[in-house]
């Protein structure tokens, strides 16, 4: 394989074929059709929660929403009030 351009190794025995699909699915042999990438994106939508870092702001505003993490004391050395500025610091 590592002389192959990639075009060879995307039809070679070494590339993966949809393998996120594939796990999603336990479908880890033969053909893999339109009804195993909609069971994969229904299990991703209700089984995971997923953050953008492109908009890392936003999934971490998310992740609270779904954690309810500015409703929780974890009594450790950031006050609740100072969450804010923590965070902010965090995403700089």
């Amino acid at each position: 394989y590592k002389e192959m351009d990639i075009e060879e190794y995307a039809t070679s025995q070494y590339s993966e074929d949809n393998w996120m699909t594939r796990f999603l699915t336990n479908q880890m042999s033969g053909n893999v059709y339109d009804r195993h990438l909609d069971l994969a994106k229904e299990v991703l939508e209700s089984k995971c929660l997923v953050g953008i870092l492109e908009d890392f702001a936003e999934s971490i505003n998310r992740f609270d929403r779904y954690f309810g993490w500015s409703k929780i004391d974890f009594g450790g050395p950031v006050s609740m009030t100072n969450r804010g500025t923590c965070v902010a610091r965090v995403m700089q």
